[in-house]
């Protein structure tokens, strides 16, 4: 005989008290961030082979650009071509964290039904993952910066504003994906072509 299905839902439809449930995701944030290395470190970001990949996947995302815009268009508009890999690269900066939101509370139902915590946690360390993979971008940003000649203003300290929001709407986005996603588990499956066609 087998052993009886066991549902659980929720007890309560609505928001929990919110001064209450911010203060113990404040209380968390070591949790937070040790979360996101654990899941950084099973992704084999912590060899050298991983950090390399970092740096080469940006290179060769670039790469793609250039041939597109330089080799085949004939066009050596090299500021074009910049802002272009700048957006790219924020552009990933979003769909990985959506990627990685998307399954963030489904996957860790185990730790859900096992300890009380806000479940907000596990799509902001998706959002944690998403920007750590994304900060040797700025290094690979800087890189193409000089290899195409292009001056160093303040007006670039405008991207500090426009990363923060960046962050903030990925974060916003991701905790809508994995809640959605807890009632309908096939948009993990539609999300891959929903950014391939935005991209």
């Amino acid at each position: 005989m087998s052993a009886p299905l066991q549902v659980y839902e929720p007890f309560r439809a609505g928001l929990p008290p919110l001064r209450r449930y911010w203060k113990s995701l404040w209380s968390r944030r070591t949790f937070i961030a040790e979360y996101s290395r654990s899941e950084l470190r099973e992704q084999h970001f912590d060899s050298v082979f991983g950090q390399l990949w970092l740096i080469l996947n940006p290179l060769l995302l670039s790469a793609v650009y250039y041939l597109l815009i330089v080799i085949i268009q004939g066009k050596s508009d090299s500021t074009r071509y910049v802002h272009l890999t700048a957006t790219l690269f924020l552009f990933y900066l979003i769909a990985n964290s959506l990627t990685g939101g998307v399954k963030s509370i489904t996957a860790g139902q185990r730790l859900i039904l096992n300890t009380a915590f806000p479940r907000i946690m596990l799509p902001i360390s998706a959002v944690v993952i998403a920007t750590c993979k994304f900060l040797p971008t700025l290094i690979v940003f800087m890189f193409i910066r000089i290899v195409v000649g292009l001056s160093f203003t303040w007006q670039m300290l405008w991207g500090i504003p426009v990363l923060l929001i960046t962050i903030l709407l990925a974060l916003g986005l991701a905790i809508t994906i994995s809640c959605i996603n807890v009632y309908f588990r096939d948009i993990a499956s539609f999300l891959p072509y929903l950014t391939r066609t935005l991209l």
